[in-house]
């Protein structure tokens, strides 16, 4: 950077406002969670397996794409490239939407994404497909045309993605679009008119990008004016001396959120705000086409809506420039430290709204999810949130920030695509997960304070002193062990699937040695834990009132619960796994209240209450057994059930039976599939 200061540099650009063009660059890109060119290239190179050859040359991207084209088919790479560098609709950055604030007479970008097309739209005014200029268009429109006409005019130096035929990826394409010699090529537009008539303002480039090369060889054959470039202070102090010897006068910043604070600066710009509006039904955040439900309070519906102005002003902290221009209200990124706080209050539904809301810019939740994982906080429940949205795009970014780390190898073919993958993602890379927590977390159902997930190995062998680096949040199984001798059995009873092998009274021990310990462990806190009685976990399960947590639909594979699903047609079993998996993967969203896997996975053993044995005995009077027509006998006060099923638990898609009725163990389970929810009380 040259030796004058930041202030004079942002005085000198923002006297020539007039003059300067946005030159926007892939690393403006990288927040809406688009590869950089490195990891656009491996993952080319995989499909087509194509050896990677660095030449030194500053083209040896555009070689080597060539290379991998040349091995594919056309329709084949073009989809790579597509799915790859697209983006859901109106996703964009705060520093597009600086831009789209701005509404600057023109736009270049080497970018062949659709950000600032939907920065413009979600503001409310898109750019029409007139007002976009491709390579192949370039010769119908002059100096003139360009700069003054109504509305932006966005110049796709590299092409669009919907129109693979405006690309610029190959060497090929590359050398035919950046001639100089050529009166039709860009190279020629940008020698003839752009570079001898306007002032780049180059965001989100760098020295080592192929885009620049260009102006690099340009300069070494002619001469402009000068350029500013938008830049990182690493890049800044890698490349200053070369970027002042191009003409090109740099602005650094340290992070990310202060480009659009630079374009602030420099074009005094006003960043928009949301409008609050009442409704019927509440109160209703809009901003430009988005609209999004905030609350039905009025208080809540404005702290709301205060937090997402806050987290969309690119107002800087302090203003160089014009000091009469400051932030309204609340200090920069005043919404990180309420997020935090209804983060560690356990305000949910307030969070749930927030980032639904700001999944639109994905910048700002990357700023939240850096916070959360750099301060060591509860970011598992910051992406479960995020989850919800199904903002795979955030999700992933975290393992960027990991891959940097000691533990990058742990990363290795680990995907995000479902719930389950994000429960194992936190509790293997991240070593948290609300199933590891001493003591457990609790929900209020029924009037119960019931842990949310069932008593995980991570937690049962903290209780019992002993590590656990496998396995964390696989449910705790009651081992076989906790059979005896078959003349010591309790009971006999029928079930709907298995023998009716009599269970074995170790069983009964097994949980009360378990209890024992909980109740003496110091972590788990001053307060008394049991086995829920039967009839207390039928009240949770049917708090509703309809047949399932989730409702009266039947249950789905990998959407309810971890069963065995059969299929009477086909005649084939369905499951996830053929034993248990990692808790927490099925929340029930029927419950007023977070509780996971009620359903499948493994029995939860239950304590039978005097209520529970009047109904069940009535029952055994008139109810015989399936195989041996007798009748089943009888349960006493304080038998250890089961309930809910287990992944061994057969479900027929034409099966009307109950099968999370309250049934009494059977020796055939062997302790594979037995757990414990831990209640309160």
């Amino acid at each position: 950077m040259e030796s004058d200061s930041l202030e004079t540099v942002l005085h000198s650009a923002n006297k020539e406002k007039g003059s300067l063009v946005p030159v926007i660059g892939a690393g403006t890109s990288l927040n809406l969670g688009l590869p950089t060119w490195n990891e656009l290239i491996i993952k080319l190179s995989n499909l087509a397996k194509v050896s990677m050859i660095d030449d030194g040359s500053p083209l040896a991207i555009f070689n080597h794409i060539q290379k991998c084209k040349d091995q594919l088919k056309n329709e084949q790479f073009n989809v790579f490239i597509r799915d790859n560098l697209s983006i859901e609709d109106l996703k964009t950055t705060l520093t597009h939407l600086a831009l789209s604030t701005l509404e600057p007479n023109l736009i270049v970008t080497f970018n062949l994404d659709y950000a600032i097309e939907n920065a413009f739209a979600l503001l409310g005014k898109p750019i029409h497909p007139d007002q976009v200029i491709c390579n192949d268009r370039l010769k119908y429109y002059s100096n003139d045309k360009y700069y003054n006409t109504k509305g932006t005019r966005l110049l796709k130096i590299h092409g669009s993605l919907n129109y693979p035929s405006t690309w610029v990826l190959t060497r090929k394409q590359y050398d035919q679009h950046y001639n100089l010699d050529n009166k039709n090529s860009v190279g020629y537009w940008l020698k003839e008119t752009f570079l001898s008539n306007f002032t780049p303002l180059f965001i989100g480039t760098s020295l080592n990008d192929p885009e620049l090369y260009s102006i690099r060889r340009f300069r070494e054959q002619h001469s402009f004016n000068h350029g500013y470039a938008i830049i990182s202070e690493r890049e800044a102090n890698q490349n200053g001396e070369m970027y002042k010897d191009l003409g090109i006068i740099t602005i650094p910043f340290s992070k990310p959120d202060q480009i659009p604070e630079a374009l602030f600066e420099i074009f005094e710009i006003v960043p928009p705000k949301g409008r609050l509006g009442k409704f019927e039904t509440g109160y209703e955040m809009q901003l430009g086409r988005i609209s999004h439900k905030l609350s039905s309070n009025k208080e809540e519906a404005e702290e709301l809506f205060s937090i997402v102005n806050n987290a969309i002003d690119f107002h800087p902290t302090k203003v160089k420039l014009n000091p009469k221009s400051q932030r309204d209200g609340y200090h920069k990124n005043w919404f990180l430290d309420k997020f935090n706080s209804w983060l560690s209050n356990g305000n949910y539904d307030s969070l749930r709204i927030l980032i639904g809301l700001l999944t639109y810019f994905p910048d700002i939740i990357d700023k939240i999810l850096r916070k959360t994982f750099l301060d060591g906080n509860d970011t598992y429940r910051v992406l479960e949130l995020i989850h919800e949205t199904e903002d795979v795009v955030s999700i992933n970014k975290i393992k960027r920030y990991i891959s940097q780390t000691e533990m990058h190898g742990k990363l290795l073919g680990m995907t995000i695509n479902s719930y389950r993958d994000l429960m194992s993602f936190q509790a293997q890379i991240l070593g948290q997960h609300p199933a590891m927590e001493i003591p457990p977390r609790t929900s209020t159902v029924a009037d119960l304070k019931i842990s949310q997930f069932l008593l995980t190995n991570y937690q049962a062998n903290r209780i019992k002193g002993v590590n656990c680096n496998s396995k964390r949040i696989y449910p705790y199984l009651i081992t076989s062990n906790s059979f005896v001798k078959k003349d010591d059995c309790i009971a006999k009873s029928e079930d709907i699937r298995g023998d009716d092998t009599p269970v074995r009274n170790g069983l009964k021990s097994q949980v009360s040695k378990l209890l024992e310990d909980v109740n003496k462990t110091d972590s788990m806190g001053k307060i008394r834990w049991r086995i829920p009685t039967a009839t207390e976990w039928l009240s949770v399960m049917k708090v509703n009132k309809t047949r399932w947590p989730w409702g009266d639909d039947d249950p789905k594979l990998n959407e309810h619960a971890h069963l065995t699903y059969y299929n009477i047609e086909k005649k084939e079993p369905k499951s996830i796994k053929n034993s248990c998996i990692e808790v927490g993967v099925f929340r029930h969203s029927g419950l007023d209240k977070e509780i996971f896997d009620l359903i499948g996975n493994v029995y939860e053993v239950v304590e039978a209450d005097q209520k529970f044995v009047d109904y069940y005995n009535s029952k055994s009077d008139s109810k015989s057994d399936s195989k041996s027509d007798s009748k089943r006998q009888k349960i006493q006060y304080g038998t250890i059930l089961l309930a809910g099923g287990s992944w061994s638990t057969s479900f027929q898609d034409s099966d009307n039976s109950d099968f999370y009725e309250i049934t009494v163990p059977k020796q055939s389970r062997e302790g594979k599939n037995i757990g414990v929810r831990l209640i309160q009380g």
